[in-house]
């Protein structure tokens, strides 16, 4: 049964404010703030990302391995090997950027390997056949690897795929 609908009095109106103190009180203390360690924190992100980019051109080296590409002499060399390509196109989508907004990185730091490239070659990856080979290669391998992690739905959990 539904309970009638009291009437808002003065004196329920100035218990209001300490009610709802406590309620604040009891809900926002496990959820306080917690002190970070900046330097702790800044190490560990930055041995995080040199892991990362270390896996990744591993995983992508390997991947590229079981691909045969028939190179030809005709035209102008390319300015990114298929692998740099696969690896950009992935940190583009891991990054969650445009590609616009990521060939201004991308270029900045292929200043240091000599290599500059525009949004268009960014987006000329997607239809590079032998990149798509490469990325398709490259979650195989992190299927198998992380094949004992996986349930059939792909988030882990109890249900694991076996070969």
């Amino acid at each position: 049964m539904m309970e009638k609908h009291k009437m808002l009095t003065n004196k329920r109106f100035r218990r209001f404010p300490s009610e709802f103190n406590q309620i604040v009180e009891t809900y926002h203390n496990p959820y306080a703030k917690k002190k970070v360690n900046w330097v702790e924190y800044e190490r560990e992100y930055k041995d995080r990302i040199r892991y990362v980019s270390t896996e990744l051109n591993n995983i992508v080296d390997e991947a590229s391995s079981f691909i045969i590409i028939n190179k030809s002499n005709r035209g102008r060399r390319p300015k990114l090997t298929q692998q740099k390509k696969a690896v950009s196109l992935l940190i583009k989508s891991t990054v969650k950027q445009s590609n616009r907004k990521m060939s201004g990185p991308v270029s900045l730091f292929g200043a240091l390997n000599g290599v500059d490239i525009s949004y268009k070659t960014v987006e000329r990856l997607y239809s590079d056949g032998i990149v798509r080979a490469i990325i398709h290669n490259v979650f195989i391998l992190t299927i198998k690897k992380n094949r004992q992690k996986l349930s059939p739905d792909l988030v882990g959990g109890r249900n694991l795929i076996l070969q």
